[in-house]
């Protein structure tokens, strides 16, 4: 497993192999701080060169399916919070190549139908989330997902 992703897919490769590994209400928090992760290495953020998520995607295939509704849901929302991540310190055209990228995956994979990111269903998902979601779905929807990336894009 690469650098990227790891804590997606711990959490997945757990909940689909391991029955006794439940998702529980907790208002806790416990953080660990990795000084190797991505978000820790990566303090210049923007577009690079040496990083696969279409990789962390195909090593997810294998631990989840593809077909449940939330794994669906859960990649659409990583992709938009990694354009995001990307979008501090990237162009605009950088972007949409990163979206280009991931967006032909998810369209191969067939992970065309998510979960409505306003839906009841995603119990214990933070608002904010669910917008940034939704504000991708609905420009894609419209056509207009390069104002989506110029929104993010914090370079010129």
């Amino acid at each position: 497993m690469d650098y990227i992703g790891e804590d997606l897919y711990f959490n997945l490769s757990c909940l689909n192999n391991h029955p006794k590994v439940k998702i529980i209400k907790n208002d806790g928090y416990v953080w660990f701080y990795n000084e190797k992760s991505f978000s820790n290495t990566n303090k210049s953020r923007g577009a690079k060169n040496d990083i696969d998520v279409v990789k962390l995607f195909d090593y997810l295939e294998k631990v989840t399916d593809y077909d449940d509704e939330y794994v669906k849901y859960f990649l659409k929302r990583y992709v938009t919070w990694y354009l995001i991540f990307l979008g501090e310190n990237s162009t605009k055209k950088e972007l949409k190549k990163q979206y280009q990228i991931l967006n032909t995956y998810l369209r191969k994979k067939r992970i065309l139908k998510v979960i409505n990111p306003m839906s009841t269903k995603l119990k214990g998902e933070r608002f904010k989330n669910r917008m940034a979601v939704l504000g991708l779905i609905v420009s894609e929807k419209l056509h207009v997902v390069d104002l989506f990336l110029g929104i993010i894009a914090r370079q010129k």
